[in-house]
């Protein structure tokens, strides 16, 4: 299990929750109903879910890859209306167990800027790892590489400052249209800049993720995490989370969102 969570739906609200690679063992009660159990799908983009107020939930984040026998889980769980969580972990236990040969090939897929970087990594052949992460998981290579870079695009931007754009004009007091001309021609001048400069690509060195230490500019984010540009990584946010970075970054529950534990994360077995 990779962490555990518990919320009450104290107000009428939609929530937004982003791809992270995992499924969830799920106990929720909505007020005036018997309690009920569910085992979520991996997601391949983000969602907005609405609960009754007062509804309550209870989760058990599970590792990705992990092997789920998901009849027997639910099946074990059907009288357990408290939620309770011995009976969680005493079911997970015995309906699910972690392959360490998937959880090493997705950690390396995980680092990876291209799946013929993780073949190397791994020392498969690529249809050997497409059938290993298929069977495994329903999901191929691409998709878990693709998650990964995302995710750790994201909560880069969660941790620095960056160039987003130049505030409207009019947007505040004494607001100098020539003064923020300028600003914007220098903004424009340093993302214009940062992705004209030539620079090795991580993965023409050996494939592996470096971690961001540019100077705070979306291109710098995105060479950084192996996109091609800075359009290329916006699609890529929009493409899993339905935002861009910009609006992303505005968003409070988006930030907490990317921000927790999920798939990319440091989880060594044992």
């Amino acid at each position: 299990m990779l962490a555990p969570w518990a919320m009450l739906e104290s107000k009428q609200a939609a929530h937004w929750i982003a791809p992270d690679g995992c499924r969830d063992l799920i106990w929720w009660q909505p007020p005036g109903q018997r309690p009920r159990w569910k085992l979520t799908a991996l997601a391949d983009s983000a969602e907005t879910v609405r609960a009754p107020l007062g509804t309550q939930y209870r989760g058990w984040r599970l590792l990705p890859g992990t092997m789920i026998d998901e009849c027997h889980l639910l099946n074990r769980l059907t009288s357990c209306d408290e939620g309770r969580t011995d009976d969680a972990i005493a079911a997970l236990t015995d309906a699910t167990h972690i392959d360490p040969h998937v959880h090493e090939t997705l950690a390396i897929l995980a680092r990876s800027l291209s799946v013929r970087a993780a073949v190397r990594t791994a020392g498969l052949g690529e249809r050997t790892l497409e059938r290993l992460t298929r069977q495994a998981t329903g999901r191929t290579p691409t998709y878990w590489l693709a998650l990964a870079r995302v995710r750790r695009a994201a909560q880069s931007l969660s941790e620095r400052d960056y160039d987003l754009g130049v505030r409207r004009p009019g947007c505040g007091l004494g607001w100098d249209a020539r003064r923020d001309s300028q600003a914007m021609a220098r903004a424009i001048d340093k993302n214009r800049n940062a992705a004209a400069r030539p620079r090795p690509r991580p993965d023409a060195r050996d494939g592996i993720v470096d971690t961001f230490s540019g100077d705070g500019t979306l291109a710098e984010l995105a060479h950084a995490h192996g996109y091609a540009d800075q359009a290329h990584m916006t699609r890529a946010f929009r493409r899993w989370f339905g935002l861009s970075p910009a609006r992303l970054r505005a968003s409070g529950d988006g930030m907490s969102a990317v921000r927790s534990s999920g798939y990319g994360d440091v989880t060594p077995l044992g």
